[in-house]
């Protein structure tokens, strides 16, 4: 379980979010790799092969799950199980603390 803080000034913004089970939480990879190596170099140094987690082959990058990214969007879907003004109390989230938020997007299976 975790928590998502939402800055005060869009609060208004959450406005009928509690009618979605699940969000769709984009954020920031804030502390990966990438970000304390020089931008130009990094895919240079950690190339396009990876080797994910519990598994003994390289992969290639976008068929991983890898944080250091050409872009370092993360994306993370959980499941809503309440809302206190601006603070959503979330469960299935991925993230470290203190990432940066991009976006929220309520999750429709529909659609998603």
């Amino acid at each position: 379980m975790g928590e998502i803080e939402v800055f005060k000034e869009y609060e208004a913004g959450l406005r009928d979010i509690e009618g979605f089970s699940r969000l769709i939480i984009l954020y920031e990879f804030h502390e990966s790799v990438k970000r304390s190596l020089k931008k130009e170099r990094c895919l240079e140094l950690r190339g396009f092969l990876v080797k994910p987690y519990l598994d003994d082959t390289s992969r290639g990058l976008f068929a991983s799950r890898s944080q250091n990214r050409p872009n370092p969007i993360g994306l993370t879907i959980v499941e809503l199980l309440e809302r206190r003004g601006d603070i959503l109390k979330v469960r299935g989230i991925d993230m470290l603390d203190g990432s940066p938020i991009l976006d929220i997007k309520p999750y429709v299976p529909e659609f998603d």
